[in-house]
């Protein structure tokens, strides 16, 4: 990571408290009442700092603001907040970034942090091919496919994250079709050549049921999951004693 990135990633072993203020810009993949807690952020993983830092070079090559990443087992899958002006927030839960890569292959959580990342460059750079009658989702959508050309990836790396983005709407985002139109439209103005292969119809529905939840969250703390379970189910975290001796179970709820 170049020492210009580091400077715009603000890390350290356990992240800051955002600002009461702060706005959600978006949530992927969420059902309401997942809530997310900063103070549980941790220090962002390799992988995804490495991965973001290609998006915003991809995508800011003279600067667009500052952005900070950061892990936490609370996050409902991923999200952007807005949390000052010109500076976004970006979490994301490592449980679910890793099933992203296991279930659609390399490549596919890139294209998670570059829809989020397109909401943080959406306030800053409004390029003459974007459609400014789309809704802030629609732009975020145009944004990644922007990146994943600009990044240049193989075939198959760009199938793999244009699926894990249709498979994981925000609940304010339209059907896949309208998405599909984004993120060619970005992709295609950014240099990339569009592949027969992104043209996949399938878009997978919306989550009916609760999703996965990676945490248990108390009213005193928040702990991971030995197995995962629907999102709003009954769970219990350990409490230890100085001895390592379990004292009780504190009840919670899976987030």
């Amino acid at each position: 990571m170049s020492s210009f990135a580091k400077a715009l990633v603000f890390i350290f072993g356990v992240f800051f408290v955002v600002d009461a203020n702060a706005r959600l810009m978006c949530s992927l993949g969420v059902s309401p009442g997942q809530q997310y807690n900063p103070n549980y952020d941790q220090r962002p993983g390799q992988r995804a700092s490495s991965e973001l830092d290609t998006i915003y070079r991809a995508l800011c090559p003279t600067g667009c603001g500052r952005y900070f990443l950061t892990s936490n087992h609370s996050t409902p899958n991923a999200m952007a907040q807005a949390i000052a002006p010109g500076e976004s927030k970006i979490a994301y839960n490592p449980d679910f970034m890793n099933d992203i890569a296991n279930r659609y292959g390399g490549g596919a959580t890139f294209g998670i942090l570059a829809h989020e990342f397109g909401h943080h460059i959406d306030f800053h750079s409004t390029p003459a091919w974007m459609n400014n009658s789309w809704s802030r989702e629609l732009k975020a959508d145009a944004w990644a496919g922007c990146a994943l050309a600009r990044v240049g990836g193989s075939t198959q790396q760009i199938e793999n994250s244009l699926r894990a983005i249709a498979a994981y709407p925000a609940p304010t985002h339209p059907g896949w079709q309208q998405r599909h139109h984004a993120v060619r439209t970005g992709f295609t103005n950014c240099g990339g050549n569009w592949s027969s292969r992104f043209d996949f119809t399938e878009r997978q529905p919306r989550i009916s049921q609760p999703p996965p939840a990676y945490a248990c969250q108390t009213g005193f703390g928040v702990c991971r999951l030995g197995q995962v379970l629907p999102a709003g189910a009954s769970c219990s975290c350990p409490v230890f004693d100085a001895w390592g001796r379990l004292v009780r179970q504190d009840p919670g709820l899976a987030r």
